[in-house]
Protein backbone atom coordinates (compact mmCIF):
# COMPACT_ATOMS: atom_id res chain seq x y z
CA UNK A 1 0.00 0.00 0.00
CA UNK A 2 2.33 2.55 -1.01
CA UNK A 3 0.26 5.77 -0.11
CA UNK A 4 0.61 4.59 3.44
CA UNK A 5 4.20 3.41 3.42
CA UNK A 6 5.22 6.64 1.90
CA UNK A 7 3.15 8.22 4.21
CA UNK A 8 1.38 11.01 1.94
CA UNK A 9 -0.71 12.47 4.12
CA UNK A 10 -3.09 14.60 1.34
CA UNK A 11 -3.41 10.81 0.04
CA UNK A 12 -3.94 9.26 3.51
CA UNK A 13 -6.50 11.50 4.31
CA UNK A 14 -8.25 11.33 0.84
CA UNK A 15 -8.47 7.49 0.73
CA UNK A 16 -7.94 6.47 4.37
CA UNK A 17 -11.29 4.77 4.35
CA UNK A 18 -10.27 2.43 1.93
CA UNK A 19 -7.00 2.45 3.22
CA UNK A 20 -7.42 0.93 6.80
CA UNK A 21 -8.76 -2.52 5.03
CA UNK A 22 -4.81 -3.22 4.67
CA UNK A 23 -3.71 -1.92 7.61
CA UNK A 24 -2.02 -4.15 10.21
CA UNK A 25 -2.97 -3.35 13.57
CA UNK A 26 -0.02 -1.10 14.85
CA UNK A 27 -0.50 0.78 11.93
CA UNK A 28 -4.55 1.12 12.03
CA UNK A 29 -4.14 2.37 16.01
CA UNK A 30 -2.00 5.09 14.52
CA UNK A 31 -4.62 6.35 12.00
CA UNK A 32 -7.15 5.64 14.37
CA UNK A 33 -5.74 8.53 16.33
CA UNK A 34 -6.44 10.98 14.24
CA UNK A 35 -10.20 9.68 12.81
CA UNK A 36 -12.99 8.68 14.91
CA UNK A 37 -14.47 6.59 12.19
CA UNK A 38 -11.46 4.72 12.32
CA UNK A 39 -10.80 4.49 16.00
CA UNK A 40 -14.51 2.86 15.90
CA UNK A 41 -13.73 0.32 12.98
CA UNK A 42 -10.39 -0.72 15.11
CA UNK A 43 -12.76 -1.03 17.90
CA UNK A 44 -15.61 -3.26 15.88
CA UNK A 45 -12.23 -5.52 14.53
CA UNK A 46 -10.66 -6.11 17.92
CA UNK A 47 -14.15 -7.19 19.10
CA UNK A 48 -14.53 -9.60 15.98
CA UNK A 49 -10.89 -10.27 16.09
CA UNK A 50 -11.29 -11.38 19.90
CA UNK A 51 -14.71 -13.63 19.51
CA UNK A 52 -13.94 -17.51 20.01
CA UNK A 53 -17.16 -18.40 17.25
CA UNK A 54 -15.63 -16.30 14.49
CA UNK A 55 -11.86 -17.22 15.35
CA UNK A 56 -13.08 -21.04 14.96
CA UNK A 57 -15.13 -20.38 11.88
CA UNK A 58 -12.14 -18.87 10.29
CA UNK A 59 -10.86 -21.41 7.50
CA UNK A 60 -7.42 -21.61 5.65
CA UNK A 61 -9.23 -20.94 3.04
CA UNK A 62 -11.22 -17.89 3.88
CA UNK A 63 -7.86 -16.68 5.48
CA UNK A 64 -6.57 -17.05 1.87
CA UNK A 65 -9.02 -15.39 0.29
CA UNK A 66 -9.18 -12.34 2.41
CA UNK A 67 -5.26 -12.02 1.47
CA UNK A 68 -6.18 -12.69 -1.96
CA UNK A 69 -8.87 -9.77 -1.89
CA UNK A 70 -6.48 -7.44 0.07
CA UNK A 71 -3.91 -7.51 -2.57
CA UNK A 72 -6.49 -6.64 -5.27
CA UNK A 73 -7.84 -3.80 -3.05
CA UNK A 74 -3.92 -2.83 -3.01
CA UNK A 75 -3.11 -3.22 -7.39
CA UNK A 76 -6.45 -1.39 -7.96
CA UNK A 77 -5.56 1.27 -5.35
CA UNK A 78 -2.52 2.05 -7.41
CA UNK A 79 -4.16 1.83 -10.85
CA UNK A 80 -6.82 4.08 -9.72
CA UNK A 81 -3.93 6.84 -8.26
CA UNK A 82 -2.25 6.28 -11.52
CA UNK A 83 -4.39 6.67 -13.82
CA UNK A 84 -5.67 10.23 -12.05
CA UNK A 85 -1.87 11.65 -12.62
CA UNK A 86 -1.86 10.24 -16.13
CA UNK A 87 -5.43 12.32 -16.79
CA UNK A 88 -4.07 15.18 -14.76
CA UNK A 89 -0.80 15.38 -16.92
CA UNK A 90 -2.77 15.21 -20.23
CA UNK A 91 -5.40 18.05 -18.48
CA UNK A 92 -2.17 20.17 -17.83
CA UNK A 93 -1.07 19.28 -21.12
CA UNK A 94 -4.61 20.33 -23.15
CA UNK A 95 -4.37 23.76 -21.14
CA UNK A 96 -0.60 24.38 -22.64
CA UNK A 97 -1.40 23.52 -25.81
CA UNK A 98 -4.46 25.91 -25.78
CA UNK A 99 -2.25 28.48 -24.47
CA UNK A 100 -0.02 27.98 -27.28
CA UNK A 101 -2.73 28.51 -29.61
CA UNK A 102 -3.95 31.71 -28.24
CA UNK A 103 -0.50 33.25 -28.30
CA UNK A 104 0.13 33.40 -24.64
CA UNK A 105 4.34 33.60 -23.87
CA UNK A 106 5.73 30.47 -23.11
CA UNK A 107 7.33 32.03 -19.77
CA UNK A 108 3.72 32.36 -18.62
CA UNK A 109 2.40 28.85 -19.70
CA UNK A 110 6.00 27.44 -17.71
CA UNK A 111 4.67 29.45 -14.74
CA UNK A 112 0.80 28.43 -15.06
CA UNK A 113 1.10 24.48 -15.96
CA UNK A 114 4.54 23.71 -14.26
CA UNK A 115 5.88 21.99 -17.71
CA UNK A 116 9.20 22.76 -18.98
CA UNK A 117 10.08 25.05 -22.12
CA UNK A 118 10.82 21.49 -23.89
CA UNK A 119 7.97 19.72 -23.03
CA UNK A 120 5.62 22.67 -24.28
CA UNK A 121 7.56 22.80 -27.65
CA UNK A 122 7.36 19.62 -27.90
CA UNK A 123 3.00 20.41 -28.13
CA UNK A 124 3.15 22.52 -30.83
Amino acid sequence: MKTWYNKNQEQIEKYKYFIILNLEHDELKELSKKDKVVERYMEDLNVINSDPVFIQHMTDEDDREGIYKALLAEEKEKAILEGIEEGIGQGIKKVAKTMIENNFQIEDIIKITGLTKDEILNLK
